[in-house]
Order: structure tokens, then C-alpha cells, then sequence
């Protein structure tokens, strides 16, 4: 493709150049020489080779090449015997581009290569430009003409992107909301704080990938759960924070009165959080307070709870080193086992009782 500009081309565009500096100055605007302007000054040599010392000591440069402002920001640095190289990425008016440069500190001539972007591979040989600076080396795709237009469509072609994931973000967020109290559920179910206070996601993440596959089908389930995860566990948190936490129901899953039991002790001064949900080794909820540390079986029965809950409790107690040990239950207690907690020190509670043990 010949995008030489012709002698007559060239005669319109400086004619046409002369006729707008011409009315600047009738209306009194600054007619300096374009080339006089500070943004289009070229750098010398000098300065030009100073930006390699930038990159090493500040990480970062800013030059001009024409009317733009140039930035390079090293992102990895290469050393091994023989081998020193510096990775950089690109931005040119805050846009950054997608190819990055490359700079071989042990070759001082033409060390510094910049890929070539894809759109304008037409009006350059190779896929690479090479000088000894990254100014040298920029300047020759930066300064071309044809680059102007090639920004003007990567920013558009990348605004209409973020107006896609912007669009798809709304239909996530609004497919949530239609099952919100449902993953809110979910969540407290499959999340735990573990041993280092983290909070354990990975089966809830498995449950928003299925939700992604039943209801937005079309689109990567793995990209979906994520945001799911996100946006419920801030529902989750503006629900504790609120006071609006699950009121005890009959009908409430094992995994939702657990969770119901460990926001009363956290109501009732103790730091709760629920174990795995298996592998716990006979206890659902451990609680710490003043250095002393209770563990907790909870049973949601529709029958009396017997004395297997106590052996499994003491057995955590033993596991966790703890000092106190509890079962709690909607339902009531055997004789068999409230004559084996009195006599092993457990203590049998109605969840309406957890409010009476406090950390002393």
C-alpha cells in the first residue's frame, strides 16, 4: 500500500496549514512555529540515552515524541551471566498499548526493540524496531503519522469493550439479586473462617459456577462465579452488619444452624467461626475469648439429642485443646446425656441459652 504523501498533497497541506495560522493571528491566538511548540521538541542524544538511566534507577520515564506524551514503565527486570534485559510496557496519552518494549543493556547501539503493533505492521519491514534508547526506538512507530489514527481506534475499540463488560457486570448483578436471600443461604453454608482467619470460599465458588450454568448459560461460568462470589459475600457482610442475620427456623438446613448458633456466641462476646464441614473432628463451632477457647457441637433435631453428641464433643475438646466443650440443640437432652455431660464437665444448651455463656 503506497501512503506516500505527493508533492500536490503536500502543497494542500501546507496551504492549508498557512490559511489556519493566518486566522489565529486575526483573532490574536499564539501563532508560534509548530515546530517551536515544547510537546513536539525532539530530545538530543544525550537526553535521549538518559531514559535507559531512568528505567534502571526510578523504574519509569515520560517523554514527548510529537504532540504525545510518552510513558515507560519497566515491569520485569532480566539478569543472569551474560543476559541483563528490561521489560517495559507502553502508554502513549495514557492509553497503554499492548505491545511491550524490550531493552538489551548489553547491546548500547540498537538494545532497545518495540514491537510493532499488528494495525500498522503495513508501513514498517519488520515486526520489530530497534534503537539504542527507548526513545530512538518509539519514535520511529509514535512519531509515524499513520499513529494518530491507530490511537483513536484502539481507544474506541477498547471503550466499546468496557461497555460490554459493563453491560454483561448489570446482567450478573441483576440475576443475583433475583436469588439473593437463596446465596446469602448458600454462602453461610459453604464458607468457614479457617485456622488463619481467612475465609474458606472454595465450596461456595463450585455452588456459583452452577448457578452461572442454570442461569446465565451463555456466558464463562468461571468468569460469573467470581463476580458471584464477590457480590454475595458483601451481602453476607451488610447482613451481619445490619443485625439482619437468620432468625432460628425448624426448617433451617444443619449448615444454617450452625451458622445460627455462632452469630449468638459472637453476639455474646466470643470470637466464633464454624469448621469444615468435615474433618472437624466433633466440632462445629470453636470460640475464643480471653485466651480460653470453647468448642461447640450443634444438633437440629426433631427428637431428643442422646449421648453420641457428648462423646463427640469431648473428643473435639480433647483435639482442640480447649477449655470448655458445648452441645446446643433446638431439641431436648436424654437422661443418658445429661448423666455423661455432668460427669465430663459439657454443657447442654438450648440455642435460646447461649446468651448466658459469656467468656468470663
Amino acid at each position: 500500500m503506497d501512503t506516500a504523501e505527493s508533492s500536490e498533497q503536500r502543497r494542500e497541506r501546507l496551504k492549508a496549514l498557512a490559511k489556519a495560522r493566518v486566522e489565529r493571528l486575526v483573532r490574536g491566538q499564539d501563532v508560534s512555529p509548530h515546530v517551536d511548540r515544547p510537546e513536539n521538541r525532539l530530545l538530543t542524544q544525550e537526553e535521549a540515552d538518559r531514559g535507559l538511566v531512568g528505567l534502571l534507577e526510578n523504574g519509569i520515564i515520560e517523554f514527548p515524541i510529537r504532540d504525545k506524551a510518552v510513558r515507560v514503565v519497566r515491569i520485569k527486570e532480566e539478569r543472569a551471566p551474560g543476559k541483563h534485559r528490561l521489560i517495559c510496557s507502553v502508554s502513549v496519552d495514557g492509553e497503554v498499548l499492548g505491545e511491550p518494549l524490550l531493552c538489551d543493556l548489553k547491546d548500547l547501539e540498537t538494545g532497545c526493540a518495540f514491537k510493532v503493533p499488528e494495525a500498522l505492521l503495513y508501513k514498517f519491514s519488520n515486526k520489530y524496531v530497534w534503537g539504542r534508547n527507548p526513545y530512538n526506538a518509539l519514535f520511529k512507530v509514535i512519531g509515524d503519522r499513520s499513529f494518530t489514527g491507530f490511537l483513536e481506534e484502539l481507544r474506541a475499540h477498547r471503550s466499546e469493550q468496557d461497555e460490554q463488560r459493563e453491560r454483561l457486570l448489570q446482567r450478573i448483578v441483576e440475576e443475583a439479586e433475583r436469588f439473593r436471600d437463596v446465596l446469602v443461604r448458600k454462602y453461610r453454608q459453604l464458607t468457614y473462617m479457617d485456622e488463619y482467619e481467612t475465609r474458606e470460599t472454595a465450596k461456595f465458588l463450585e455452588e456459583a459456577k452452577r448457578f452461572a450454568g442454570k442461569r446465565l448459560p451463555d456466558l464463562p461460568a468461571a468468569a460469573v462465579a467470581e463476580v458471584i462470589v464477590r457480590l454475595v459475600s458483601e451481602w453476607a457482610d451488610e447482613a451481619g452488619q445490619d443485625g439482619s442475620d437468620i432468625a432460628f427456623d425448624a426448617s433451617m438446613s444443619p449448615q444454617d444452624y450452625e451458622r445460627f448458633c455462632a452469630d449468638r456466641f459472637a453476639e455474646a462476646g466470643w470470637t466464633a467461626r464454624l469448621t469444615k464441614a468435615s474433618g472437624d473432628q466433633g466440632a462445629d463451632i470453636v470460640c475464643e475469648a480471653d485466651g480460653r477457647r470453647l468448642v461447640v457441637q450443634c444438633k437440629l433435631y426433631s427428637s431428643s439429642v442422646g449421648n453420641g453428641a457428648v462423646q463427640e464433643v469431648i473428643a473435639a475438646r480433647e483435639f482442640e485443646y480447649a477449655d470448655l466443650a458445648a452441645v446446643v440443640s433446638n431439641a431436648p437432652f436424654t437422661p443418658a446425656a445429661k448423666e455423661l455431660a455432668s460427669a465430663t464437665s459439657v454443657q447442654l444448651l438450648h440455642h435460646d441459652e447461649i446468651p448466658t455463656l459469656k467468656p468470663k
